[in-house]
């Protein structure tokens, strides 16, 4: 009887015989691939902390004060005991974000966030999901940060970032590690809770970007591709009562020049349900003074 393992070795056999050449007397020789390359890792050091941070404006946002769009797909699993980490939905979203330079050279920097669920499992835009434990319909919400309950946080060197909703200044440090893979730059970034935030919650990312752009000083808003995680707890409309556990996302996306950039169906739906958030013109009327 023919298994699996029988017909995987026998495919990758046939694969090789296939990838083959022979010489004058049949021999069969391999045809050379690519040459390989080895993958140079080195540290990218800053020559003050100033210049650390501005560059981490330039990556996470823009030097200049405009509107900085980033698109992102991601999708929430619930982390519970008794159940293996469970799928419950997908989100496409956009977080637009604008940093300002302060006096004291520190930037104040603020932002929205539109999300709308996708099934995980077909990427069609859903309004339902299946609970994790009991099976049950439950009704997922779309998610509008609009900025209204957030005043922004402060970004400054050597101390890090805090939120200004905060009562007294929560300081918390950037968390960064940069280094250069060839001709591409890193960035390692987590986020931990701040005081009053809940304690079951980090961001924690990475950010692929052109060594190019990052040294070109003409380019203030550096383009990227990331990937993170998302830890949190679990959300009202996940029905989860007292059970203990948490909300683990798993996320993807990339800077955006602008929202014109945006895929089609998303941008189509924001325009039509949320169109205020298209844009951080209204939210910048003051900056709040170092």
């Amino acid at each position: 009887m023919l298994t699996r393992r029988d017909w995987l070795t026998a495919t990758l056999a046939a694969g090789a015989t296939a990838a083959a050449t022979t010489t004058a007397n049949g021999a069969a020789v391999a045809e050379a691939g690519p040459a390989t390359q080895q993958v140079a890792v080195s540290a990218l050091a800053f020559p003050s902390l100033q210049a650390e941070l501005e560059a981490l404006i330039r990556v996470e946002c823009n030097l200049a004060p405009i509107d900085n769009p980033v698109w992102f797909y991601w999708t929430a699993f619930a982390i519970t005991p008794g159940i293996s980490p469970t799928p419950v939905v997908s989100f496409e979203g956009l977080e637009l974000s604008r940093a300002v330079r302060r006096s004291d050279g520190s930037y104040f920097v603020k932002g929205i966030d539109l999300s709308f669920p996708r099934d995980h499992r077909t990427g069609e835009f859903t309004n339902t999901a299946k609970h994790p434990v009991t099976g049950a319909t439950i009704e997922v919400p779309v998610s509008v940060m609009d900025g209204s309950f957030d005043p922004g946080y402060v970004v400054s060197t050597g101390v890090g970032w805090w939120p200004l909703k905060a009562e007294k200044p929560a300081v918390v440090n950037l968390n960064t590690r940069w280094w250069r893979e060839n001709g591409s730059g890193r960035l390692q970034r987590e986020r931990t809770a701040p005081p009053g935030f809940p304690k079951t919650f980090i961001e924690a990312g990475y950010y692929e970007f052109s060594m190019a752009d990052f040294e070109n000083p003409a380019v203030t808003a550096i383009p990227y591709r990331t990937s993170g995680v998302y830890v949190f707890p679990f959300p009202k409309w996940m029905d989860m009562g007292e059970r203990p556990g948490h909300m683990l996302g798993m996320i993807t996306g990339r800077k955006l020049r602008s929202v014109e950039e945006l895929p089609e169906p998303f941008l189509r739906r924001a325009e039509k349900e949320h169109p205020a958030l298209l844009s951080l013109d209204t939210m910048f009327r003051t900056v709040p003074a170092p």
